[in-house]
């Protein structure tokens, strides 16, 4: 969905903003924030869709299902501002917090699809 969606924002974008006039605004936008801010959205729906059946069943299985997601939003965030705020070679606050994010989005996807899908 990530990448669906992202591309359906670009061509809205392109058809908006650049065609016709023969300006690339749109691969500027897109890459710095609009292509992260779509990329969140799945996540965003399946974080909200988590929570909902918490509050409705209670089972804190779907809590840390929604804990998933947000992490993987985090994961998003914090790529988009170590790319947009820092340099490539620097080892800024962003890189650590992504790459401590990513760590941790990734180990809680590989646990919840190994150990507690049933």
């Amino acid at each position: 969905m990530v990448i669906l969606i992202t591309d359906v924002g670009y061509t809205g974008c392109f058809f908006i903003v650049d065609l016709g006039r023969g300006t690339d605004e749109c691969s500027m936008h897109l890459k710095n924030w609009l292509r992260p801010a779509l990329a969140c959205l799945p996540f965003w729906f399946r974080f909200l869709q988590c929570l909902r059946r918490y509050f409705d069943m209670r089972m804190y299985r779907d809590l840390l299902n929604a804990g998933k997601y947000m992490l993987s939003i985090g994961l998003v965030i914090f790529a988009t501002l170590h790319s947009a705020l820092e340099p490539q070679d620097d080892w800024g606050p962003f890189r650590v917090i992504w790459i401590i994010n990513a760590v941790a989005a990734t180990l809680s996807a590989f646990l919840w699809d190994v150990l507690l899908v049933t």
